[in-house]
């Protein structure tokens, strides 16, 4: 398949799931049973039209999180420590199959979904590929049955970027470094292992990056949303470095008794900004300095903020209250 960006696979999946929600209403349900399925405004027409695209929320629906998250997976073969997708992978794909066969079926408005099924089986060989327990992938295979710890040879070819017929003929004993396979019953398969060893040397073939969001991020431009989200941040460096909390600050040339404070942050039980301290556990954790300062500030400004706007509607509510009293209070003769 030819290569795509995330945003396409996203508006394919806003139409087709648009479109299955329109072809289901005037197939089998009842006026304005799509705008309900789909979480819109019934009364709403925007555009001058009945549904339009341009009313679907991505934000609103798991299946373009789980699909997002997925193409990272897939495509990009970058997966996060902690994944959300998997429990969702079943039903997301037999929800894809379904919009798939509904557009063979005389269906008015289209809803194919290749680039998403193309997502979702690579992300599922890539899963069987990372799978170094020899765990049960509950996701059939491509001839619908479940294996421990193997791919088909049509799963190896999609990781490798190749046809299946080439990725055959590499299985050939007589060629230069073969690919290691076997046959059960009529199919031909590929331990993970061996598949591993053979991708590792193909040029189309990205291996995955695991990664953590809290951890690996851009701080000059992502910064930190909360407390909670710089306490996570704190401590997936400093187990990144391999330090406790008193190693930790040793190494950024603090006091011992910086100890409690720097757990409460972690653990987002009491904030503080101090420029010193924030330089310092960046120079131990091997951070951009000058950029973590900023983030920490930043947070700190938009908390002193909200303090602020909290005081004033305090503040606003006692006048106000105070000018009732009065206005109710008699005065005197």
């Amino acid at each position: 398949m030819e290569k795509f960006t995330k945003h396409a696979l996203l508006d394919e999946l806003k139409t087709a799931l648009l479109n299955f929600a329109s072809n289901i209403e005037g197939a089998a349900l009842y006026s304005n049973a799509a705008r309900n399925m789909l979480g819109l405004d019934p009364e709403a027409r925007p555009f001058g039209c009945y549904l339009s695209v341009e009313e679907i929320d991505t934000d609103k629906y798991s299946l373009f999180a789980v699909m997002s998250e997925l193409y990272d997976y897939a495509i990009e073969a970058r997966r996060r420590v902690r994944s959300e997708w998997e429990g969702q992978f079943n039903d997301i794909y037999l929800v894809l199959r379904a919009m798939q066969a509904f557009d063979h079926m005389d269906a008015v408005n289209e809803c194919k979904v290749d680039r998403a099924l193309y997502v979702a089986k690579l992300a599922n060989a890539r899963f069987r590929l990372d799978d170094n327990k020899g765990e049960v992938v509950s996701t059939p295979m491509s001839d619908g049955q479940v294996y421990k710890g193997v791919l088909s040879l049509s799963e190896v070819a999609l990781l490798a970027d190749m046809d299946e017929k080439s990725v055959r003929n590499a299985a050939n004993p007589n060629t230069r470094n073969p690919l290691k396979t076997f046959n059960e019953g009529n199919g031909t398969y590929v331990r993970a292992a061996d598949a591993r060893a053979w991708l590792a040397g193909r040029r189309g073939f990205k291996p995955t990056e695991f990664f953590d969001p809290e951890v690996d991020r851009d701080i000059a431009t992502v910064g930190f949303k909360s407390t909670g989200d710089l306490g996570k941040y704190l401590k997936g460096r400093r187990e990144l470095a391999g330090l406790s909390i008193v190693e930790a600050l040793a190494s950024a040339g603090l006091s011992a008794s910086l100890k409690g404070d720097l757990q409460d942050l972690e653990e987002d039980k009491g904030f503080y900004f101090d420029e010193e301290v924030y330089m310092r556990l960046a120079h131990a954790y091997e951070l951009d300095a000058e950029a973590f300062v900023r983030a920490g500030y930043a947070l700190y400004e938009q908390r002193r903020r909200a303090e602020f706007e909290n005081g004033m509607a305090m503040l606003k509510q006692k006048v106000l209250q105070q000018e009732k009293r009065e206005t109710k209070e008699p005065s005197n003769p």
